[in-house]
């Protein structure tokens, strides 16, 4: 779901689609404030990322920091330091928040990555797609010049509620992958569970879809149970147009649309949050989410995802709102931190078999 975002590192198809549907049709959706922001991705501007909403961003990998590069502020003063002891290589999630106060206290709309410790030589051998990227887009050599860089959403650690295989709570669907909710990552993922979760999870889910497959007899989905008709259709669909007014929007109008829900997004729960940003940014998405609903239909598949992006963007500020204290990635600077003692709780995977 990282489109809901004005700069994120997934592809410009991850609209929230499958959280947002799972959503309408009644599946239980948990932890979606928990949203991961990698701090250094390249900042090229809008006038080389483009004009249209959906894009994204390339990554700087932290194995830069690694290899002794540092961040820099709009002075050129290094400043992770006063945020953790361990100053460039803290946590993905101390890092974004020091980027980002930087960037608010100096005005600016990224700070810099500054990897002149490295030979061009060494560069090019241990980076070689980055240093190439880099040079390419921006015309500078990162062994010589600073690379200027701003925090993109990243991951989403939260999603559709399963079960240890992939059930959830609407009876035949299953989930996996970024859409799911699965409890590995608690509040704050670690870089390469997602993999891992992908490969384990996604094989029970198989293997319990199939076996509930076997059990399912063989009916019309429109008889089904659990079946009900979406509130998301396209115009084609038989007796849409008796339901009422139809919206057609051009891809201007609902380029334009997405942009606004990115805007509130980073304004009102991006890396740093507080109460009176989180309810504004609530009210003013439950407001967005309405008028669309006013109408009925879709004209397109941008038009879909538009709605989809506002459904998830409503479910991100709703599990913020609730969430009374920071954890992870979700940091309101109202609402401090738990001790570490007084946080700890048992997570207990739901049985859905019921």
């Amino acid at each position: 779901c990282g489109q809901i975002y004005p700069e994120t590192t997934n592809p410009s198809v991850a609209t929230g689609d499958g959280i947002a549907m799972a959503a309408r049709a009644g599946a239980e959706v948990n932890n979606m404030e928990f949203i991961q922001f990698h701090p250094t991705s390249l900042y090229v501007g809008n006038q080389e990322q483009g004009e249209e909403a959906l894009n994204s961003v390339f990554l700087i990998s932290e194995a830069v920091r690694g290899a002794g590069a540092i961040l820099r502020n709009a002075k050129g003063e290094s400043f992770m330091s006063k945020y953790d002891v361990r100053a460039d290589l803290a946590p993905r999630d101390i890092v974004a928040r020091g980027i980002y106060d930087q960037m608010r206290l100096h005005d600016t709309s990224h700070v810099y990555l500054d990897a002149t410790c490295l030979s061009r030589e060494e560069a090019r051998k241990e980076f070689p797609n980055i240093s190439n990227h880099v040079e390419s887009t921006l015309g500078i050599d990162m062994s010589e010049d600073w690379i200027p860089v701003v925090p993109a959403q990243h991951y989403a650690c939260g999603g559709i509620l399963t079960s240890i295989d992939g059930e959830t709570n609407v009876k035949g669907l299953y989930a996996i992958g970024e859409a799911a909710c699965t409890g590995v990552h608690g509040a704050n993922r670690l870089a390469s569970n997602s993999l891992l979760e992908g490969l384990v999870f996604g094989k029970r889910s198989v293997m319990k879809s199939m076996e509930y497959m076997q059990s399912v007899p063989q009916v019309a989905l429109s008889d089904a149970e659990h079946a009900k008709l979406s509130s998301l259709r396209f115009f084609h669909d038989a007796d849409i147009s008796k339901e009422g007014p139809l919206c057609y929007l051009d891809d201007d109008a609902t380029f334009s649309l997405m942009s606004a829900i990115q805007e509130i997004m980073w304004e009102h729960a991006g890396i740093l949050r507080n109460d009176n940003d989180l309810s504004r940014g609530l009210e003013k998405v439950k407001v967005f989410k309405s008028c669309l609903e006013g109408f009925k239909g879709c004209s397109s598949m941008q038009h879909a995802q538009l709605i989809n992006m506002a459904t998830v963007a409503q479910l991100v500020l709703e599990g913020a709102v609730r969430r009374k204290r920071s954890a992870g990635l979700h940091h309101n600077v109202d609402r401090p931190e738990k001790a570490l003692a007084e946080a700890r709780s048992q997570l207990d995977v739901p049985s859905l078999e019921e």
